[in-house]
């Protein structure tokens, strides 16, 4: 998980983990080795890019 932990920003190792088991549990992730979307993971974050474009548009703005 190193290079994941490295990507996730200020987070600790404890809470990386703990937020991949709930995804995992929700069914948004998988863990064969490494982390993968599911297919409902992936749909939703198709469903969540407008408003994160529109979050960094209103940030600059704001």
């Amino acid at each position: 998980m190193p290079g994941l932990l490295g990507e996730a920003g200020d987070i600790s190792s404890s809470a990386l983990t703990a937020r991949l088991k709930e995804l995992g549990e929700a069914g948004l992730v998988t863990h064969d080795g490494g982390y993968d979307l599911t297919d409902h993971g992936s749909s939703l974050l198709d469903l969540m890019a407008p408003l994160d474009a529109w979050a960094k548009e209103w940030s600059t703005t704001h």
